[in-house]
């Protein structure tokens, strides 16, 4: 046996075997930073779509922000969840949409949404409104939160927009809620 042939035949080998695992790597990389470009895409888009939704259209609510609320013919294209805008943004129902919803829970920021017959809403409870048509699940749904479902509203603040609110400000509650919309939304 020639082992000078042998070598040189092994380290061309290797030197292919090198080069192939080069080029695989290098498309591996490419196609990674493409998928994280449209990732961050898709969350802009997402972003400039809420904002202009809650900060610059804004609009009513008319107590229609909970799930399998049936919105009137004649009122629905007057009521936030009736505009097609919200129809479109709503329906889009992707991971990243939900995570976006998600993360803007703890913000207390006022938009230009009113909630009808109480308050301006927040940025966060917009967002869970927004959850609830998506996943067609209320907050006060899920087992920690069950107490409020049929709790009686004794005043302006003391009422569901107030409760929500108050969850929301709690970490520990928005941590709960935000489990259990992820445990319901993933499974």
């Amino acid at each position: 046996m020639n082992w000078s042939r042998f070598i040189q035949k092994s380290s061309l080998n290797i030197q292919k075997d090198l080069f192939l695992l080069v080029v695989i790597f290098c498309v591996c990389t490419f196609v990674s930073a493409q998928d994280a470009g449209l990732k961050e895409k898709k969350i802009q888009k997402l972003e400039a779509e809420w904002e202009e939704l809650v900060y610059q259209k804004g609009g009513c609510i008319g107590g229609m922000q909970y799930a399998h609320q049936p919105l009137g013919d004649e009122m629905e294209e007057y009521l936030v969840f009736g505009m097609s805008s919200w129809k479109v943004f709503v329906k889009q129902e992707n991971n990243h949409l939900f995570e976006f919803l998600i993360s803007q829970f703890s913000d207390t920021t006022k938009t230009k949404v009113h909630t009808c017959p109480f308050f301006i809403a927040t940025n966060g409870e917009m967002a869970v409104y927004a959850i609830q048509k998506i996943t067609k699940v209320n907050w006060y749904d899920f087992e920690d939160f069950n107490s409020y479902k049929d709790k009686k509203t004794t005043g302006s603040m003391d009422q569901p927009q107030m409760w929500l609110r108050s969850i929301l400000t709690d970490h520990r509650k928005r941590k709960k809620l935000i489990g259990y919309y992820r445990a319901y939304y993933y499974k």
